[in-house]
This record gives C-alpha cells, structure tokens and sequence, in this order.
C-alpha cells in the first residue's frame, strides 16, 4: 500500500469513540473534491470559450494591416503598379498564407428616401 493512501486512510478512519467526526471527515473529503471538479469544468469551459472567441475575432479581421504610399487611395499614375509590387513582396516573406488588398474609403448612400 502506498504511503499517502496509508496516511490518508488512517486519517479518515476514527475510532468507536469518534464516530462523528469520521462523519466530517467523509462531507470535508467529498466537499472538497466536488470544489476541484467544479473548478476543473469552470476553467475547462473557459478556455474553450475563450479560445473560440479569439478565433473569431482574428478570423472576421487581418492579423497585419499594412497601408502606405503604395496603396491605392494614392493619387497619381502608377499607384495599381506599386499595388502589385507591394502585394507581391506581402506575399513573399516566410510565414505568410495569404494577402489580400482592399479599399478602406468614406462613401455615402442615397435613396429616394433620403441620404
């Protein structure tokens, strides 16, 4: 038998005399494991959820968003061209699975019922 199933039996164990407290010692025993199971699927679960969360958020935004000169808000000739250089330079670094370009402007809608 190993020790601390030794120490622990002896322990919980009362003699005639202690009946009740061998009675405590049984609730404290049970008390304390259904707390450690409790805590156990509390952090379980919270973990899961925050794990599916931080996946949704990095999956509805980019991790890297990189804008500058080269983009295609620039005014001038030439800017598609420093576009498309500048995506494929994004694409080749080690790492990378994807990039995408996209317009980030102000604009406003209008209908018949108004603005």
């Amino acid at each position: 038998m190993p020790f601390e199933l030794f120490v622990a039996l002896r322990y919980l164990h009362a003699r005639r005399k202690q009946a009740f407290i061998t009675v405590i010692s049984v609730m404290s025993v049970l008390g304390v494991a259904l707390g450690v199971a409790a805590l156990v699927i509390v952090l379980g679960v919270y973990n899961g959820f925050s794990t599916d969360i931080r996946d949704k958020i990095l999956s509805a935004n980019a991790h890297i968003l990189v804008s500058g000169p080269f983009s295609s808000q620039a005014e001038g000739e030439g800017s598609a061209g420093r576009l498309d250089a500048a995506l494929s330079q994004i694409r080749g670094v080690k790492g990378v699975t994807g990039a995408t370009p996209f317009l980030y402007a102000e604009g406003m809608i209008s209908s018949s019922y108004g603005v």
